[in-house]
């Protein structure tokens, strides 16, 4: 009689397509378990295994978190039946990892699904849940008695305890782990838009790991050097440099292995590091840690308690919580592991088109269903933003599915040399020569006219971007023209990855060209917003990022200028942004709003970071609407415009992400008012579309708040409107 043989997802080859094989069904032994796999997570270690080959024998099944349903028992097996449904976290042998219709395991690496919490809740659980008790137990040596001993009271109580991270689905288990053992005083990093939700599990302080003072910050708040950090991030320089600083002899670190030195991309392989110990310069005495999260069988009461007892028993008495999730679909299992670990490389926690804001290496778990008659309810998954502290973060490409530039472009030909000469001369000629960026200043026309293409002729990166460009405003005054649409979107392609590599290597040489390149990325995001589906909206925080993300480009490259280039042009175009900053905040730039500021909602609850971030935003919008009234040109006002989106505390645009009823009346405020100044063909008709949209998803209770966006809309429209005779 033939071996029953079913699906398994494996990786066959470093950074290839993940493919599926037959593998035989293994009926169990002893002790074990045969599950049917009804959903399974897919996490960073998957992209670890297939982008960076690690911990890998192709081919090589994937994954190690499941939920299901027992079919069969194997001799001796008393705590579990068939039928049951359980959640586990197993990883060892061929026949435990979890992208595959059956798992056969040991009965303790599973629990029973508790009745307050559905499978695709639990398998949230076991990987993040096991890593926080080892790394705990284990690296950082605080004990986790079980059962807890009544008025159990820990020895380090009251000692600082960080958890860098604490956003992320290990750091949100370990906050309620730590909390439910009594210890009081802990301290996360995350993004603002999470602060609350971590107090809420027993964080005594969150700090933003994004700002500059992050450091001090903690420090201060903990009296001293920090004695134990968990590191849920492991990153050489999003973690693991600014705790080096925090931490002293006798502090005790664990990080969450390996170490990433650089992520992976739909283009680049990682680099990653496991010696956490020369991954960042330590003091003397500092204990560190990498967490190795599978060996925590060694401990042989958390072998057979921890999945099977402790981890159902916290979940069913709400202890702990499962972490957000977001459902992945697709026709087959290979489609839907595909597609998960597609979004796991590209960061993509949530709908923002065209690029997404980057999420903290593990912020999210993507849940795809082995079974085809699953119809699961999408949620979304939680996201925050990390950017290296040592280099500026170039914009993520925002077609990351087209085709490869190196393989379109390998063959040389009249047809392309032809068409991008055509595409520079278009740009010098016409995209450039009428209401394009600051050209009302002669200077910055004879960058845009001369400069800039020399400098292209010397730089692929912003010759790419010139071509793209060109081709992108030819689809705006040719309707129809796809070709151009595709081409615009190779050559975009090109130039972000190609800019992204000459950001790296920044020097005198090159840095004109870097920020002239800088300049022209953020307009295909306005561009795109203009084909925004109303009855499918989302706040366009692509362009928030992008803007945002340039920033720092410039920070890096004016300092190695020449004082004559025409790039400080650009920069101190009129209005000065210094002086800017400081007149748009003042009070009386938000009387028009007060109404707005002051009046809430049934059972809102606004927080003092809120409030200020909501005022600063509105004292702006008050600006630009002083600078509309006084007739300022459509240059001056289109610089303000884009100024906002930088300037706007990052509190702000969290709650926008959150999709927060004020922060988006108060973003259609903003969006109503470029309709004073949106005769240039990459603004045209973004107005209509995003005061509509904003307006579609408000609830009942706020509409009343879009009737000044709507008048605004309205009046700048027929101001704009050609006159008609009698």
């Amino acid at each position: 009689m033939s071996q029953k043989m079913h699906t398994a997802v494996v990786t066959a080859a470093v950074r290839g397509p993940l493919e599926t094989i037959q593998v035989p069904t293994v009926a169990p032994s002893a002790g074990e378990v045969r599950v049917r796999v009804n959903w399974t997570a897919s996490t960073p270690l998957d992209l670890h295994q297939n982008d960076g080959g690690l911990l890998v024998n192709h081919p090589q099944v994937l994954g190690d978190g499941v939920a299901g349903t027992v079919v069969e028992l194997g001799q001796g097996v008393k705590g579990l039946k068939v039928g049951d449904s359980v959640f586990g976290f197993c990883w060892r042998e061929r026949q435990e990892k979890a992208h595959q219709e059956f798992v056969t395991a040991p009965e303790y690496l599973f629990g029973r699904v508790p009745d307050n919490c559905s499978p695709q809740e639990a398998v949230t659980l076991p990987n993040n849940f096991v890593t926080c008790f080892h790394a705990i137990t284990k690296d950082l040596e605080l004990p986790l008695p079980w059962p807890i001993p009544q008025n159990y009271h820990p020895e380090h109580a009251d000692s600082p305890i960080l958890i860098w991270g604490g956003s992320s689905s290990v750091g949100q288990f370990a906050l309620q782990i730590f909390r439910h053992w009594g210890y009081t005083n802990l301290f996360a990093t995350s993004s603002t838009q999470h602060h609350k939700l971590l107090q809420s599990f027993g964080a005594k302080q969150v700090f933003d790991y994004r700002n500059s003072d992050v450091v001090e910050s903690i420090l201060k708040a903990t009296g001293g050097p920090v004695p134990f950090v968990l590191d849920c991030i492991g990153s050489k320089y999003g973690s693991l440099e600014p705790i080096s600083k925090m931490v002293a002899r006798g502090s005790k670190t664990a990080i969450l292995l390996p170490v990433i030195i650089k992520d992976a991309t739909e283009d680049d392989a990682p680099i990653y590091d496991m010696d956490v110990a020369a991954a960042a310069a330590w003091k003397d005495g500092v204990v560190v840690r990498g967490v190795r999260t599978h060996y925590y069988l060694q401990d042989e009461f958390f072998k057979e308690k921890l999945q099977s007892e402790i981890m159902p028993t916290l979940l069913a008495e709400g202890v702990v919580k499962p972490n957000k999730f977001k459902i992945v679909e697709g026709k087959t299992l290979l489609d839907r592991a595909q597609a998960a670990l597609n979004m796991l490389r590209r960061k993509e926690c949530n709908e923002a088109r065209p690029s997404c804001a980057a999420c903290l290496r593990r912020d999210i778990l993507c849940e795809y269903g082995v079974e085809k008659s699953r119809r699961p309810v999408r949620d979304e998954a939680a996201v925050s933003s990390s950017a290296s502290p040592q280099q500026a973060p170039s914009p993520v490409a925002p077609y990351p599915a087209f085709q490869n530039f190196e393989s379109a472009l390998s063959v040389e030909s009249t047809e392309r040399r032809l068409l991008e000469m055509k595409l520079v001369h278009h740009f010098t000629t016409q995209t450039v020569t009428r209401d394009f960026l600051s050209v009302h200043d002669e200077g910055v026309f004879t960058m845009w006219v001369e400069t800039a293409p020399a400098l292209g002729f010397k730089h692929d990166f912003l010759l790419n971007m010139i071509i793209s460009i060109a081709a992108l405003h030819m689809t705006k005054i040719e309707p129809g023209r796809e070709d151009m649409a595709d081409t615009h979107r190779l050559y975009f392609n090109a130039a972000i990855k190609q800019h992204r590599i000459a950001l790296s290597k920044i020097s005198r040489e090159n840095a004109e060209a870097v920020c002239i390149a800088n300049t022209l990325v953020t307009l295909p995001t306005f561009v795109l917003l203009q084909n925004t589906e109303v009855a499918r909206y989302s706040p366009p925080l692509q362009v928030f990022y992008l803007l945002r993300g340039s920033v720092p480009v410039y920070k890096q490259g004016l300092p190695l200028l020449a004082r004559d280039s025409m790039v400080h042009r650009v920069v101190s175009a009129k209005p000065n942004m210094l002086d800017y900053q400081i007149e748009a905040q003042k009070e009386n730039y938000r009387q028009p709003f007060e109404a707005l500021l002051k009046w809430r909602a049934p059972n809102e609850e606004i927080d003092d970071e809120s409030q200020k971030a909501y005022e600063h935003a509105l004292s702006h919008i008050g600006c630009i609407l002083h600078y509309i009234e006084e007739n300022e040109n459509a240059y001056v006002l289109r610089r303000v415009f884009y100024s906002f989106l930088v300037l706007c505390q990052q509190t702000f645009v969290d709650r926008v992400n959150e999709h927060n009823p004020r922060a988006l009346v108060i973003l259609a405020h903003y969006f109503s008012l470029i309709k004073a100044a949106d005769g240039v063909w990459w603004m045209r008709g973004i107005s209509e579309r995003e005061v509509f949209g904003i307006q579609s998803i408000l609830p009942e209770v706020w509409q009343w708040a879009m009737s000044w966006p709507l008048a605004r809309l309205a009046l700048y429209a027929s101001m704009a409107a050609p006159q008609m005779g009698p």
